[in-house]
């Protein structure tokens, strides 16, 4: 780039006062030269008005076409194929009408398994008087489920213009160079106004969680020579980002350094109604007193939308009307999920399914230990009232013994009878099986070794266990028949009804019916 600041200052002594030179060269010095950590030649910097809304803090955040020049790596994190096509009017209001325009076309086709292949055309130009084009070729993979990198090939050309000051030549003693002809010529544009080389851009992406990112990228890596004559290699340039977004907002910042130029961008967006409507806002400053800020705009359906950003210099190039940039970007075809997606999804499924297993055997520990203390509590207070019905049953049969040594043979069977007869009237009344059966053993018990015929008893106590056991027989039938609809998937208040009734009709029956009060109480 020297060689060029030399040829223009030759240019300059010999046209002094030649103004509309002067603009040209005022252009092309400030926006080649001074500018240098913000547009330098073959810089990219300038691509994309949603990156270029938060002053190009997008090397962590990549996640759109635009990745192809900012982050390349990025490119593998898209979800379907995407087009960019965006233009953009530097320093708009210069003085002499000048036009400074860059604009950029790119494309992205991510794959499942293969990654996420891109190409890209880049222009920047001078009212005709200069001209940078990029043509690349890009490469992204997830070499791990958080971890992508990508690469960029590209070939780099530059063009200058034709008019009479760059046929003009002076040499460095002041004289006018011509050609073997007679006719004079620039020695800067003697061979050729044109130039190429071939470099390549390399770049990782590193997603740390759901919310932060951090992107790493060298571009020019090879350092390719640009020069007319003699050398004019590019520097390698390095970015550094990371980014932090949660829900609708994002924050960015990146530092980069070029030939020990630093340059710090911070961004920040936000999006409304859906994600359908977005602002953003940014900074950058650097060394040389460069400064910069910007605001972009969104709107977005569904698949296209529509990216609006302006940059005012806070130093520089004065009283112009800023910097404006629009892009166009259309998403396409099926959603693909790439490998490393798929990766994490799977693994935030297994995680999450360690995790239920692990709450759901702590619940059944739980519950069994919660079940284990209740069984036991009840069996102590089975036991104790047990212990309490014998101990009254003992002394109970110690004083009716008693009192039938005292009785006559007539004496006991009319009291044999009044007892049969009030086992009748509250077999009327509806007293259960278990009360039957408990109320004819006491009678039993009480005169089994008189001398009395008790025969009307026991046979009344075989057939209510006759009842008891076609009880048993029903409810096990009634409960089968609703382990079946459970099984054929009976929704919950269906199985909740059959149990009621069920329980309903069999308890105080004398039968086990603690399978179905269980079945009721998990549906409850």
């Amino acid at each position: 780039m020297n060689r060029y600041i030399y040829q223009i200052s030759r240019i300059i002594k010999k046209s002094q006062n030649r103004n509309i030179l002067s603009r040209w060269i005022s252009i092309l010095f400030f926006n080649l030269i001074i500018s240098s950590c913000l547009y330098a030649a073959f810089d990219e910097m300038n691509v994309g008005a949603r990156a270029q809304g938060m002053a190009g803090a997008f090397t962590a955040v990549s996640d759109d076409v635009n990745a192809l020049f900012y982050n390349p790596a990025g490119a593998s994190m898209l979800k379907k194929s995407e087009f960019t096509s965006n233009y953009g009017k530097l320093f708009m209001g210069l003085d002499d009408n000048s036009s400074i325009g860059s604009s950029f076309m790119g494309f992205v086709y991510p794959t499942e398994r293969y990654g996420a292949l891109g190409m890209s055309w880049y222009n920047l130009s001078l009212s005709g008087f200069y001209d940078e084009t990029v043509l690349s070729l890009s490469y992204s993979y997830n070499i791990l489920s958080k971890i992508a990198v990508g690469v960029n090939v590209k070939d780099l050309m530059r063009k200058f213009g034709s008019n009479d000051y760059t046929k003009t030549a002076i040499d460095t003693t002041g004289n006018t160079r011509l050609d073997i002809e007679g006719v004079s010529v620039d020695p800067v544009f003697e061979k050729s106004r044109r130039t190429t080389n071939i470099s390549g851009d390399l770049g990782l992406l590193y997603t740390y969680s759901n919310v932060v990112s951090f992107g790493f990228s060298a571009k020019n890596v090879t350092s390719p020579d640009v020069g007319l004559i003699g050398s004019d290699k590019l520097p390698v340039t390095y970015r550094l980002g990371v980014s932090y977004r949660r829900n609708n907002y994002l924050l960015s910042l990146d530092a980069l350094n070029e030939n020990s130029d630093i340059c710090i961008m911070t961004g920040a967006e936000k999006w409304f109604t859906k994600n359908n409507i977005g602002i953003r806002s940014g900074l950058l400053v650097g060394n040389r007193r460069l400064s910069n800020i910007s605001i972009g705009s969104t709107l977005k359906f569904d698949d296209l939308s529509f990216d609006y950003a302006f940059l005012w210099p806070l130093s520089g190039i004065k009283d112009t009307y800023g910097t404006h940039k629009i892009s166009l970007n259309i998403k396409f075809g099926k959603k693909t999920i790439s490998v490393g997606e798929t990766k994490r999804i799977e693994k935030a499924k297994r995680i999450e399914a360690e995790k239920k297993a692990k709450e759901e055997s702590e619940k059944l520990e739980f519950e069994a230990e919660r079940i284990k203390k209740e069984t036991e509590a009840r069996l102590l207070e089975a036991k104790r009232k047990e212990k309490e019905i014998e101990n009254m049953q003992k002394s109970s049969a110690i004083q009716e013994a008693v009192m039938l040594k005292t009785m006559k043979k007539s004496e006991m069977e009319k009291a044999f009878k009044d007892a049969m007869l009030d086992y009748q009237k509250k077999v009327s009344r509806g007293i259960g099986v278990i009360e039957r059966i408990t109320q004819l053993d006491k009678v039993i018990k009480k005169y089994d070794n008189s001398s009395i015929n008790i025969s009307d008893a026991v046979k009344e106590r075989e057939s209510v266990l006759k009842i008891q056991q076609s009880l048993r027989k029903d409810y096990n039938y009634s409960f089968d028949y609703y382990l079946k609809l459970k099984s054929r998937g009976a929704k919950k208040e269906e199985r909740k009804n059959i149990l009621s009734k069920i329980i309903e009709k069999y308890k105080g029956k004398g039968i086990d019916i603690s399978e179905a009060e269980k079945e009721f109480e998990e549906v409850k």
